[in-house]
């Protein structure tokens, strides 16, 4: 976890992402404990049961995705439970059939906000896709994640040749490493050497999966196109990856250098590292906005004209809120230049509507200023208002469409 590119890419964010995985990560540990009462016929104590349940109602409370996480581990209890049908009603039974009733219970105060959750500005976007009418899209995304929660070198801000060049080192070591780890997975199983926790993790992983692609291909709801989703079983990969290579190091016989096994541990663990600087310099899972750029710019122009400036974008959801307090954000390091900030809220995104309500408020700014105008192409012509274009057309920036007038 601590070199996942994958984990430090969330890890950047002021997102929930990070605390929702820690959720994951102690409801996976009430998982192990669970199968482990099964395994050894021992009831599971009260007071681990209490603290599952909590956590799991906590985990719901943070991100609503980590419902896939629980009916994943209720997925995995049911394959031991097959087996173990003629004692469904044992004491040890009983005591994980509470835990299940109880955070199902926690579960259905959020299932008024679960009605709306198509309907949501937030989140509509997953639905509006047809993963079906391009199949193997969703399962090339989730191919790359898989690989970045593990290392990832630099493919984006680089010339081409090092792109591919990142590729052919990345594939060269797939092709040379997955045979190995997973022949030291069956020898594992076979010796008894961490085979439970193969098999727990093997299959949470697997039925959390299966979870995102039934919901991608027959609901709709295309839960591939955000790498921030996968949480729900990151953390089941990293350990299952942390199992294998710890089993492989352990099967390793000799020194570094002629064991085999032994190098593929130390090699992934250094692609691992490679893989966060990677992230950290922005040459992989750049992020969607750039707003430093925006910003500098707004500066340098404010610094050559020598009067205020408003920032100015059509608001219609939480979405244009985020994009407005990241340049706020990055504007403190410019202290003591403080724009103003106005968001034209129209609901259906009414160009006419949020043109009219920028107008009736910069008529009433005194002159002069600067207004720029971000993601937010006016209705109606400026030059009514005193208001010059200083530039032919908007320049662009990730996340950003941004034009400046001066008006006197």
């Amino acid at each position: 976890m601590a070199v996942s590119p994958w984990g430090i890419y969330l890890a950047q964010e002021a997102r929930h992402y990070t605390l929702a995985i820690l959720w994951v990560i102690a409801s996976l540990a009430g998982l192990n404990l669970a199968v482990n009462s099964i395994l050894t016929k021992t009831k599971l104590r009260w007071w681990l049961v209490s603290i599952w349940v909590i956590v799991n109602c906590l985990g719901v409370a943070t991100h609503y995705f980590f419902v896939l996480t629980l009916v994943a581990e209720v997925l995995v209890l049911w394959r031991y439970w097959l087996p173990d049908w003629q004692r469904g009603l044992s004491n040890y039974w009983l005591r994980i059939y509470s835990a299940i009733a109880a955070t199902i219970c926690g579960c259905l105060v959020w299932l008024d906000s679960w009605r709306s959750v198509s309907n949501n500005q937030l989140t509509s976007w997953v639905f509006e896709g047809n993963p079906l009418s391009d199949f193997f899209a969703p399962l090339q995304r989730l191919l790359a994640y898989w690989i970045t929660m593990l290392f990832i070198l630099p493919v984006e801000g680089v010339p081409t040749g090092i792109d591919i060049l990142s590729g052919i080192i990345i594939l060269g070591f797939l092709i040379w490493a997955v045979p190995q780890c997973w022949r030291v997975i069956n020898t594992c199983r076979q010796i008894k050497l961490n085979s439970t926790a193969i098999d727990i993790l093997g299959s949470f992983s697997i039925s959390a999966i299966a979870l995102i692609l039934v919901i991608t291909y027959i609901f709709g709801a295309d839960l591939s196109l955000s790498a921030r989703f996968q949480y729900i079983y990151a953390p089941a990969i990293l350990l299952l990856v942390a199992v294998i290579l710890a089993c492989l190091w352990q099967q390793s016989q000799g020194s570094w250098l002629l064991a085999s096994g032994k190098r593929v541990v130390t090699v992934t663990l250094f692609l691992g590292l490679l893989g966060g600087l990677t992230i950290v310099n922005n040459l992989a899972y750049q992020k969607v906005e750039r707003p430093e750029l925006v910003v500098s710019e707004i500066v340098t122009a404010q610094d050559n004209w020598n009067t205020p400036a408003i920032v100015a974008t059509i608001h219609q959801t939480h979405g244009q809120t985020g994009e407005m307090m990241s340049l706020a954000w990055q504007f403190k390091q410019f202290f003591p230049l403080q724009p103003q900030f106005f968001l034209a809220h129209s609901a259906k995104g009414d160009k006419q509507q949020a043109t009219q309500l920028l107008i009736d408020a910069i008529s009433k700014v005194p002159r002069p200023f600067q207004l720029w105008l971000v993601n937010f192409t006016p209705a109606k012509n400026l030059e009514t208002q005193n208001c010059q274009s200083q530039a032919s057309k908007s320049r662009r920036v990730s996340g950003y469409k941004y034009i400046m007038y001066s008006c006197d």
